[in-house]
């Protein structure tokens, strides 16, 4: 089975653009470990790279001796790689590892061109909550309701060149949190806040002229429509974010 097969046919890979996993391998540099070999401690200062298990498999260890284990397709390092903190888990290799190595370069120039790649490190995420908290999944009440159910609709967005003040003053008008951002084709780019206008303007001293495509714009994290509201509330408790973009068959729907 080829490197392809083997990531495309993985949860978090699955019915994406085939380019974009090509362009993956074609960017990305191999690694091969073997049993016991440690990517990365606790504390240890992040390395400005993410990875993705081509085949193998790896055990993440929390500080709290908890441990999981993930396989192909899996991304390694995700936390670190979208706060760029220091590691908080040990991970190591259970027998041999085949590694794709993505810097952070790599990621965002691959991302520019497959909005996709975003869709990939949110089913990461979303897997990952589930390991993690299995007994979530009794909740009962107005956490299992469908996120569908509560995001606000029609999705808000605006382009790359929608200046700051602009952006900020669409805010304001509609009453609403956040903006998405997308390109002309709809495709999501990331999301813009009040608090991010403000910190470019009144810590960088950006001019309120500038554009986002000048300025650049947060990270967007993605759910599905039909998951929980546990796991929206879930991944904005881990990753310490308010809004979460609503994606359905590969299109922004709405915000939560």
């Amino acid at each position: 089975m080829t490197e392809l097969d083997l990531l495309a046919q993985s949860n978090t890979f699955r019915d994406l653009n085939p380019l974009m996993l090509d362009r993956l391998l074609d960017e990305g540099e191999r690694r091969v470990l073997i049993d016991g070999d440690v990517l990365f401690r606790p504390d240890q200062v992040y390395t400005e790279e993410i990875y993705v298990i081509i085949n193998g498999e790896v055990l993440i260890q929390r500080v709290d001796g908890q441990t999981y284990a993930i396989g192909p397709g899996d991304f390694v390092g995700l936390s670190s790689f979208l706060d760029k903190d220091p590691y908080s888990s040990t991970a190591f290799c259970r027998g041999r590892v085949d590694l794709l190595v993505l810097s952070d370069e790599t990621f965002h120039k691959v991302k520019k061109d497959f909005p996709d790649l975003s869709s990939a490190v949110n089913r990461s995420i979303a897997d990952r909550i589930r390991r993690w908290n299995p007994g979530r999944r009794g909740t009962t009440g107005v956490l299992i309701q469908p996120v569908r159910s509560f995001m606000t609709v029609p999705f808000a967005a605006c382009s790359f060149d929608t200046t700051l003040e602009s952006a900020l003053n669409i805010m304001r008008s509609r009453k609403i949190g956040s903006l998405g951002v997308t390109d002309a084709d709809g495709h999501l780019f990331g999301i813009v806040t009040p608090a991010a206008i403000a910190e470019a303007v009144v810590v960088k001293d950006a001019n309120a002229s500038l554009t986002l495509r000048e300025v650049g714009v947060e990270n967007a994290f993605t759910i599905g429509p039909d998951e929980q509201l546990w796991e929206a509330e879930q991944l904005q408790q881990d990753y310490g974010v308010k809004h979460l973009v609503v994606v359905e068959d590969g299109a922004p729907v709405g915000m939560v």
